[in-house]
């Protein structure tokens, strides 16, 4: 035991002796150090004063001479400064113009897909980028000619020293001298002398400055390219998002006439899950459709399928007795008009954001704005429809947001309208007025998805379809039963109470009275109704 703690001890005091010696090298690294810091300085001092001497100049002088390029620098910056400032604005406004506008396209695919927008976008986009461009290049131009002028300046003095250097190279060439001067250029001139009849001090000089001429440029224009890349990449992503691409094979070109949309047997799924399985239905031209059912049921995904956002996996979608896969996207999306939940709306005028940058029948459009409950908007607003909208409504209510919305869905000549919650942010008062008005347009295909039911515009709808398990549930005709709760019973008594209560009512009470072969229960209660139905089934 006594043997172990002395070995430790040994090595615990050869361990520190180490340390110390380590410790001495170190102090005697850091005194030589010094000691060459200041030879250093000394030479650095010799040769100031030795420059000084050639030019003629004292100290004084020189102190004399750098403070008038001190004045002169700050002179030349506050100048400029003031030139550079209002370009400096001027350039940050166009690149704010420029990022609202990217953001607004990014935040518009579905509208610039929609209304085959793509081209007018392009042009407002390059308008915003040609602007912020021209604002860089104009704030380029000033700040290279400030550059110029500082970098003359500078070199000048550069040049000066160099000089002075290689004066002091073709003076001094002892080995002392030399070993001093680590990193000049004096020493990489004198590191030459065994080269004289290769590099001459021209040579030397011009070599320095070629390097210093084209290095900087060089490294500048290795930049730039590695940003030109990085641009091109993701303006290649921005035109995809944009570009409304098509199936393969699709030629037919859709004129807007039909009588019937009809699925057989569609299947649609998101990855493993099955939304719709093995689905019929019809929608026929001029009829009006509304969509209810509990949320996540399908509603929405019915409307990607009618507007061409997605595909069935199974089943087939026809238009009399073409497949919808057979039409191209842009005749299909020219005669449909879509509203989806996702509100937006462009930084531009009120006009522009119902017409779609379009010139618009000034009648129609009056129409339109009543249909949509905007008169009082326009009435309001300073401007009228010249009333520009910023940052995708901000100034506007979001019942205010959806009416435009809705204005320009109905603004478009599409013979099929589809809505994907048009009410969701509209009162019972304003929502009952606009529903009524949509309900009697003639001559258009209306299919509403909507959670909102109005029990007196519920029965102007041609047909109502509830989505549960997969499957659609078509309902005709319909008289709802206000407040009235039917417990589960046979047909023959349902369809008794069916007859009695509708010649009770004389067809007055609000409501739906739905059947339905597809559902054996006699009863059901829709969960956004909040009202027991009877069903004969």
């Amino acid at each position: 035991m006594a043997k172990t703690f002395s070995e430790m001890l040994y090595e615990k005091m050869n361990i520190r002796g180490v340390m110390q010696a380590d410790l001495c090298r170190g102090l005697c690294s850091t005194t030589a150090m010094s000691r060459y810091l200041q030879g250093e300085r000394r030479i650095d001092r010799m040769l100031l004063t030795a420059f000084l001497q050639r030019l003629g100049m004292s100290p004084d002088k020189f102190t004399t001479l750098a403070l008038f390029m001190l004045v002169t620098f700050f002179i030349l910056i506050t100048v400029t400064g003031r030139k550079i400032e209002p370009l400096g604005e001027a350039l940050a406004e166009a690149m704010e113009q420029y990022t609202n506008k990217l953001r607004e396209i990014f935040s518009a695919f579905d509208i610039i897909k929609s209304y085959n927008l793509r081209e007018k976008t392009g042009e407002s986009f390059t308008e915003a980028s040609l602007r912020a461009q021209e604002s860089r290049r104009s704030l380029g131009r000033l700040e290279a000619k400030v550059g110029i002028v500082a970098q003359t300046v500078v070199s000048c003095i550069l040049l000066m020293f160099m000089v002075y250097e290689v004066f002091m190279v073709k003076k001094f060439e002892s080995k002392t001298f030399r070993l001093f001067i680590g990193g000049s250029t004096a020493s990489v001139a004198c590191s030459m002398q065994g080269y004289k009849n290769v590099y001459t001090v021209g040579r030397v000089v011009f070599l320095l400055l070629a390097i210093s001429i084209l290095l900087v440029p060089g490294i500048g224009v290795f930049e730039q390219f590695a940003a030109v890349k990085a641009g091109k990449a993701t303006l290649n992503c921005l035109d995809e998002a944009i570009k409304v691409v098509g199936e393969d094979g699709a030629s037919v070109d859709f004129g807007g006439k039909f009588d019937k949309i009809s699925a057989e047997g569609v299947s649609a799924r998101y990855g493993e899950r099955t939304v719709f399985d093995n689905v019929d239905f019809e929608i026929k031209a001029g009829k009006k459709y509304l969509i209810t059912g509990a949320s996540g049921c399908g509603k929405s995904t019915l409307l990607k399928l009618l507007r061409k956002y997605m595909k069935p996996q199974d089943g087939k979608l026809s238009v009399d007795n073409c497949a919808l896969s057979d039409i191209t996207v842009e005749s299909w999306f020219s005669h449909t008009a879509y509203l989806s939940q996702q509100v937006f709306l462009f930084a531009d005028t009120l006009y522009n954001n119902i017409c779609m940058f379009r010139d618009c029948d000034r009648e129609k459009l009056d129409e339109v704005i009543g249909l949509a409950g905007l008169a009082e908007l326009v009435k309001s607003v300073p401007g009228g429809l010249a009333y520009r909208i910023e940052d995708n409504g901000r100034n506007l209510s979001g019942g205010e947001r959806a009416r435009v919305a809705l204005a320009r869905a109905l603004m478009s000549n599409a013979g099929i309208i589809l809505l994907d919650e048009p009410f969701a942010h509209l009162d019972s008062g304003n929502t009952h007025e606009i529903e009524k008005g949509l309900l009697a347009i003639e001559g258009k295909t209306l299919v509403n998805v909507s959670h909102v039911i109005d029990n007196e515009n519920a029965a102007q709808y041609d047909e109502v379809w509830y989505i549960e398990n997969k499957n659609i549930t078509k309902f005709s005709p319909y008289i709802l039963l206000n407040e009235i709760k039917i417990v589960q019973c046979n047909e023959y008594l349902c369809c008794f109470l069916f007859v009695f209560v509708n010649l009770l009512t004389q067809n007055h009470i609000n409501g739906i009275i739905q059947k339905s072969k597809n559902v054996n229960m006699n009863k059901i209660r829709l969960q956004y109704m909040k009202k027991w139905v009877i069903m004969p089934g």
